[in-house]
């Protein structure tokens, strides 16, 4: 049997977002290997989606979620290939049900923590049932935690999960641009990206913006870059206080994503697994200011590569300094471009799954 593996990606869409990202960079950085992405929603708008990125570089296959055939399609998509098959699931505990997968190795990335899984009562034990069920065929299966946040919040949400359950192996992505030595333009601008999904409090960002705009007048901009089901809700709240931030809306590059960002502010919540964008920013030398929640109390240490604060009020001081202080931004952005390249790359985070994929396979 050949050691070249043949990884398929099942998603559970191609719109644009955290796992596309990260299966998108796997596959680039695994290019010795065989990928095909299977994704099980069709999205009709194809501005909002990654599908024309991964089809430049891979097999795209749509298998409707419903299908009763989802595990044999699965598997002829592997015959007749001269590899070693491998599942690789990116929206863990979903789809996860008897029967949906074929008996093969599969790694579960788990990239949200339990908080945003157990609202529901029904919810709730439908993943107990089906953690239960990958831990009785653990020789099988792989889970794959994003961070030490979300590996804890399903420890302490599920009592059947074993201490040790799910390696952690931390997202990563590669600069997409030169890191710059200079604020991008005459107003200072702080951004906020992400989904707008209610896994984010964009609320405190408004907050924040208002009172920035009043401590600082006319030297910065504030801007929402993102898209999502509570679009207008977070619209809706910027009118009411004075519409201090700008509703960018989606930018599907990343080069466009931070062009014009001096400080990326990102105030997550406790649903948030990791926030890909934090490491993102820090590629490129931005700044970023977090909630010290979470993924974000790995990934910056405040005062260093980074701030992390415990209100949206607290963000006020950082925020100023690295407005009015240049010097102090182009620190902390050396400093968290430095940490990101250490420990968050695209190359470190491709190598650790492929340590995961070797070691369930012999």
């Amino acid at each position: 049997m050949s050691s070249r593996l043949h990884i398929i990606h099942v998603l559970r869409n191609l719109k644009y977002g955290g796992c596309q990202t990260l299966a998108l960079t796997l596959i680039q950085n695994l290019a010795d290997h065989i990928h095909t992405v299977v994704y099980l929603n069709n999205e009709e708008d194809y501005s909002q989606s990654m599908h024309r990125e991964f089809i430049e570089i891979t097999p795209c296959v749509f298998i409707p979620q419903s299908s009763k055939r989802l595990q044999g399609e699965i598997r002829s998509l592997h015959s007749r290939r001269e590899s070693m098959p491998l599942v690789l699931n990116w929206f863990f505990p979903f789809m996860l049900l008897p029967g949906r997968l074929p008996d093969w190795p599969c790694i579960h990335h788990v990239g949200t923590s339990a908080f945003a899984l157990s609202t529901k009562a029904i919810i709730k034990q439908q993943a107990i049932f089906i953690l239960s069920r990958l831990i009785d065929t653990g020789e099988k299966h792989r889970i794959v935690c994003a961070s030490r946040h979300v590996a804890r919040s399903f420890r302490n949400r599920f009592a059947v999960l074993p201490p040790n359950f799910g390696a952690v192996i931390p997202n990563g992505t590669s600069p997409r641009t030169s890191a710059r030595t200079e604020p991008a333009q005459n107003l200072f601008t702080f951004a906020m990206i992400g989904r707008l999904d209610g896994s984010k409090d964009f609320a405190s960002f408004i907050l924040f913006s208002k009172a920035m705009k009043s401590l600082l007048p006319n030297a910065c901009r504030f801007l929402i870059i993102g898209d999502g089901s509570h679009f207008s809700s977070i619209a809706s709240f910027n009118i009411r206080h004075g519409s201090p931030c700008d509703m960018v809306g989606l930018r599907t590059s990343r080069a466009s994503l931070y062009q014009d960002v001096d400080c990326l502010v990102f105030f997550n919540t406790e649903e948030e697994g990791f926030g890909n964008v934090i490491i993102e920013a820090m590629h490129e030398g931005i700044p970023v200011i977090t909630h010290s929640i979470g993924a974000s109390n790995e990934i910056i240490t405040d005062g260093f590569d980074g701030f992390t604060v415990k209100r949206w009020e607290n963000a006020l001081a950082p925020a100023q300094l690295l407005a009015t202080d240049y010097d102090i931004w182009r620190k902390i952005g050396a400093m968290g471009q430095v940490t990101a390249r250490t420990r968050y790359s695209a190359d470190t985070f491709a190598r650790s799954y492929l340590q995961v994929a070797q070691a369930l396979l012999s």
